[in-house]
């Protein structure tokens, strides 16, 4: 199977090749809707949970700063 990102790739090189001012219109138009159903975007219970719970474990200080996650994977980081 192909992932999504080579085929996001392979989309914009179509993209470029294409000269038809009607076709381009139309995936304009589908991009922009996708982006609006992006931006209405509406967490789900268990989305809201685990925000509370991540920003519970923030006051009480169970994390890591990015230094400290950077300094841990500086080996594959490269």
């Amino acid at each position: 199977m192909i992932s999504i990102e080579a085929r996001k790739i392979a989309l914009a090189q179509a993209l470029f090749d294409l000269s038809d001012e009607n076709i381009i219109t139309a995936i304009e138009q589908l991009v922009f809707q996708a982006q609006q159903q992006e931006d209405n975007w509406v967490p789900t219970e268990e989305e809201i949970q685990g925000i509370k719970d991540a920003l519970k474990e923030v006051e009480e200080g169970k994390f890591h700063s990015e230094e400290e996650v950077k300094e841990r994977f500086k080996k594959w980081l490269k």
